[in-house]
């Protein structure tokens, strides 16, 4: 055995010390030197994203890195434990994801005069959706992850992110609300609030100033070319 593998039960003893004493940022460094020495060690894998989960906040989002580590402690555990490892990790990344977003929400209605905050709220609730999609490699038709991803969605288009995102967000929900009736025929998920006639004409402004825009860049380059064109016959003569 390598000198760096001999060392590995003791770098896991160092790390759940850390993890029992509630130092997380230590634990992580420790599961880090266990897997240095050997990446297939499923436990270090487990306790860092763990880890990594609970030093998440709404100002440091780390849902990707915990699911990254989730993954792999998913694909590194023996095949009669995988099963078990990634029904606690859909479990603990669909509660981390959904204590972000409430959070997210919470901040927003704090401090909703305050410019940027709506779109702190916006991006935590699409960074959400992003890692409990990824559930669905480890534990597909995992129904709690998918009634998160419809309340977040629901959430951000009764509230207003904007013709491109709105897109998005509701092709997300129809393709979510499709994969639960899957399981639920009689699934039927929240309604949306009618659009006001506020946000109509909001969107109708936005569309027509983009497509201006759109308008004078055809309208520059047309202009440019034709003067080139006059300079060069003009040349010619």
């Amino acid at each position: 055995m390598a000198q760096g593998q001999s060392n590995i039960p003791n770098l896991l003893g160092m790390a759940r010390t850390a993890v029992e004493a509630g130092n997380d940022e230590e634990a992580i460094a420790y599961f880090n030197r266990v897997l240095e020495a050997d990446p297939t060690v499923s436990e270090a894998w487990w306790g860092k994203g763990l880890a990594v989960a609970r030093l998440s906040s709404l100002k440091n989002i780390r849902l990707r890195e915990t699911a990254v580590a989730f993954g792999h402690a998913i694909g590194t555990a023996a095949d009669d434990e995988k099963p078990g490892i990634a029904s606690q990790a859909a479990a603990e990344l669909t509660k981390l994801g959904s204590t972000i977003f409430t959070n997210a929400q919470l901040h927003w209605r704090e401090f909703r005069t305050t410019d940027g905050a709506w779109s702190t709220c916006v991006n935590a609730g699409l960074e959400v959706i992003e890692a409990l999609q990824t559930i669905q490699k480890w534990q597909p038709g995992y129904v709690p992850a998918q009634l998160e991803i419809v309340t977040i969605c629901v959430t951000l288009l009764n509230q207003g992110v904007g013709p491109k995102l709105d897109a998005q967000c509701r092709e997300t929900l129809d393709q979510t609300v499709a994969d639960i009736q899957v399981q639920d025929p009689e699934y039927v998920p929240p309604a949306l609030a009618a659009e006001s006639a506020a946000a109509k004409e909001a969107r109708a402004v936005e569309a027509k100033a983009n497509s201006d825009a759109i308008g004078y860049v055809v309208l520059f380059i047309v202009l440019i070319v034709g003067g080139i064109i006059t300079a060069m016959a003009r040349a010619k003569g």
